[in-house]
């Protein structure tokens, strides 16, 4: 009988802890699937988005750097729509040129900044809290000084307001890996392992890098060989746009808040340099770093997260 008692106490606590495990499981992932949209932006190129909906708050929306896609962030948006009670919703775009947004030849800022208010508007927002990453973060800046009106707050990750003659190593290397997918023949190849070492064989011996980059490889339904899936073209030969914060006209600093959130492992923003650069656009700007190299959402995500949620009330 008391062998019995012993059982039953023992199973009883693993009930319990399967238990407690399931409900902590499902408050952490029992969110809305993941929806998909298309915008068009005012030039008529379709922007595609994916969101996580939720409440009436102001919106989150994420956008991705050089080469990069709206599925970056997935996992981060499932993250703060979780620590914020679905108050919101919860958004993640691709830019023009890459993911499944349309291609065009026109690549520049302004333009990008038209593509943001497009798709706030298309989810029927007016304003949202734009979180952007190195590229992605040249466009939240962007956004915001060609239209404050629909920036809330800005999060600028690892990134600054950088001239031609600023640029730093990681720049070059970024023009680099865009040379080296030109240079590499995917439409003669089919087989991924091929690719991989023959981006090896370019120079691109970085593993992450690597695997970063051929998130972007599809195959082409006509030949059944590979092909890009960004816009090499035009994203190579659009330099200036791509990998300098070049503006049309000379727009007034934004008066909003905004935070530089940067990897202290990183060359792509470095406080000494670029921190007068950016309080002359952004005289309410406020800084925070992480222990992490440029993809300091990818290599600290949690962290990172808290930076997003917490800028509401400290900024």
């Amino acid at each position: 009988m008391q062998l019995n008692q012993v059982h039953f106490r023992c199973l009883l606590n693993v009930t319990r802890c399967v238990r407690q495990l399931h409900a902590s499981s499902k408050n952490t992932y029992a969110i809305p699937n993941v929806a998909s949209t298309q915008t068009t932006s005012k030039d008529g190129t379709v922007i595609h988005s994916i969101s996580v909906p939720g409440g009436a708050g102001i919106p989150i929306l994420f956008i991705h750097g050089l080469y990069g896609n709206s599925s970056n962030f997935k996992s981060l948006m499932r993250k703060c729509y979780d620590q914020l009670k679905g108050d919101r919703t919860v958004i993640s775009m691709d830019l023009r040129n890459h993911g499944l947004s349309g291609h065009s030849k026109d690549h520049t800022f302004d333009t990008m900044s038209e593509d943001v208010q497009a798709v706030l508007n298309d989810y029927g927002k007016h304003e949202g809290i734009i979180v952007g990453h190195s590229m992605g973060g040249r466009t939240t800046m962007a956004t915001a000084l060609l239209k404050p009106e629909i920036v809330n707050r800005a999060l600028i990750v690892d990134i600054a307001p950088t001239v031609f003659n600023h640029l730093s190593k990681g720049h070059n290397d970024a023009r680099r890996v865009g040379q080296i997918m030109s240079n590499t023949p995917v439409h003669q190849m089919n087989n991924r392992k091929l690719v991989n070492n023959e981006l090896i064989e370019q120079g691109l011996v970085d593993a992450s890098t690597r695997q970063f980059i051929l998130q972007n490889l599809i195959k082409d339904e006509n030949t059944g060989n590979f092909k890009w899936r960004v816009n090499l073209d035009v994203l190579n030969s659009e330099e200036a746009d791509v990998h300098t914060f070049k503006l049309s006209g000379t727009p007034t600093p934004y008066d909003g808040k905004a935070l530089f959130l940067y990897g202290t492992k990183s060359d792509f923003f470095k406080p000494g340099v670029h921190e007068p650069l950016v309080r002359a656009v952004f005289p309410r700007a406020t800084f925070a770093s992480l222990e992490a190299g440029h993809w300091l959402h990818a290599e600290k995500p949690d962290e990172f997260v808290s930076h997003v949620v917490k800028s509401f009330s400290c900024m």
